[in-house]
């Protein structure tokens, strides 16, 4: 019986009004926009001793170009070319695998098909020949070509269901994995920095000098990238200051007052260091500051004082400040001759420092299981404290520093009960000590709300791997001579 035929029979009957997906078919692979091979094709590849002809490969990239449309430059042309070339490779090995197998669709799963193209159906919603005729023309396409077409697509997907439809996943190990990143967790964590160990890098001038002869370019590079940020100075005031911070509830004029009186007593002859180390509620900064760091308002103060006195008391954004003023800096730049020496010492200790935070780090998880707590006065001594952030789940790591650690990720999923994480974790700078406080597993009403939808997912990324597996083996039985390689044109 003629497909036309087929499809006035079945239009009107129950079973196509019971599909229940409408499936619109895109016109790849096989003869978009021109019919037929001319007496000029060139051929550029051969499958088991099938061509592969240079007008497939243009038509396909034309369907490409025309739904990217993203222009593109030489190079990335080529590279798509690379794999349209070996998507019509494999096309055609599984299509000879199919016809192997004996993988056949009957004229009336073609014309089902075809009934449920959204493309092909009228205002009715029931096919119209005179729109598929006319669809089918402004594709260049002719009946009986697009016919061949849709059935070697719909073989093609009859063979990738054989290939994935074997592919399970029990309920079982879906709550199990999907347990592994969803179960809730605490922690608490102490983070080691190798910079907290710089200091402590001792370097000797011969070590430095060797540093210079063998990275000369490289130091010189750092400091022409720093130089803007580190050797272009600005005009800087070298000070000693009084803070005090300003909170939401706080009494400002007796904060005000608490600074006159620190004012007077200095005037009295008392030294402002004792005086900021009784008043202040910062810590003072050992070098330098610029405009930027002080704010407009401080700026001001100073500049209306001499070096030696004292400003009145200043409302900035850091807080009330009383402020020295030891000296003012003029604007100046640092060159690369006396800078390289400070550059080649920094490159040295940023090398040995990680190992000393390494051992330290190691020794930190040492005590810690031997007491089941952080030695709270070796990690004080270091100014490091102990961290506790809110739970999160396993999959999604709310550490700092830690988020896409492979290493440490997997460590975390296989956590199934409290305790002390028995490594030490590293990035590039620092080095992490964690306890694992506690483990809330997902309820099975957490997995029927969100587990399915990650079940779900798991299985399509399983599918879709053993059918990328079973893509590679077919090729690797399959005999393939490729003639045209476009990166190398």
């Amino acid at each position: 019986m003629a497909l036309l035929s087929d499809i006035r029979r079945y239009s009107d009957s129950t079973i196509a009004r019971l599909v229940f997906v409408a499936v619109v078919i895109v016109f790849v692979f096989w003869g978009v926009g021109t019919a037929g091979m001319g007496p000029q094709a060139q051929t550029l590849a051969y499958v088991n001793g099938k061509r592969i002809i240079d007008s497939d490969l243009q038509r396909l990239m034309r369907l490409y170009t025309r739904q990217n449309q993203t222009a593109m430059n030489e190079a990335e042309l080529k590279a798509l070319q690379g794999q349209v070339l070996d998507e019509l490779i494999l096309q055609e090995a599984m299509l000879q695998e199919a016809e192997r197998l004996k993988i056949e669709v009957s004229d009336k799963e073609l014309s089902f098909q075809i009934l449920q193209t959204e493309a092909f159906k009228g205002p009715d919603g029931k096919f119209n020949r005179e729109l598929y005729d006319r669809v089918l023309k402004s594709d260049g396409l002719s009946q009986a070509k697009f016919e061949s077409q849709l059935r070697q697509d719909l073989t093609l997907r009859k063979l990738r269901s054989l290939v994935i439809d074997s592919v399970e996943l029990p309920d079982a190990i879906a709550k199990s994995k999907f347990s592994a990143i969803a179960t809730e967790i605490e922690v608490r964590y102490v983070a080691v920095s190798s910079a907290q160990f710089s200091a402590e890098v001792e370097t000797t001038p011969e070590q430095i000098a060797t540093e210079l002869q063998d990275n000369d370019a490289d130091i010189r590079a750092q400091y022409d990238e720093d130089l803007t940020r580190l050797y272009q100075l600005p005009e800087r005031f070298r000070i000693e200051r009084i803070v005090k911070n300003i909170g939401a509830e706080s009494d400002v004029e007796a904060l005000k007052t608490d600074l006159e009186n620190a004012k007077l007593a200095y005037e009295n002859g008392e030294q402002f260091g004792a005086l900021a180390l009784q008043y202040s509620e910062t810590t003072q900064p050992l070098t330098p500051l610029n405009a930027t760091q002080l704010g407009p308002e401080a700026i001001q103060a100073l500049e209306a004082i001499q070096d030696g006195e004292l400003t009145s008391v200043v409302e900035t954004a850091a807080g009330l400040q009383l402020i020295k003023r030891l000296a003012k800096l003029p604007a100046t730049e640092i060159s690369y001759d006396d800078a390289k020496e400070d550059i080649a010492k920094m490159r040295i200790k940023d090398r040995q420092s990680p190992e000393l935070a390494k051992v330290f780090a190691e020794t930190i998880l040492k005590d810690w299981k031997s007491t089941g707590n952080p030695p709270a006065e070796s990690i004080g001594a270091r100014n490091i404290s102990v961290e506790r952030p809110d739970a999160f789940p396993k999959g999604n790591s709310a550490i700092p520093g830690l988020s896409g650690n492979i290493e440490f990720e997997t460590a975390l999923k296989a956590m199934t009960e409290a305790g002390l994480m028995e490594q030490v974790f590293s990035t590039e700078n620092t080095y992490y000590i964690l306890e694992v406080l506690s483990l809330t597993p997902p309820t099975d009403e957490d997995f029927q709300s969100i587990g399915r939808y990650y079940a779900a997912q798991m299985k399509s990324a399983q599918k879709q791997s053993a059918l990328d597996a079973w893509n590679q083996e077919l090729l690797t039985r399959t005999s393939v001579e490729k003639l045209f390689n476009p990166l190398s044109q």
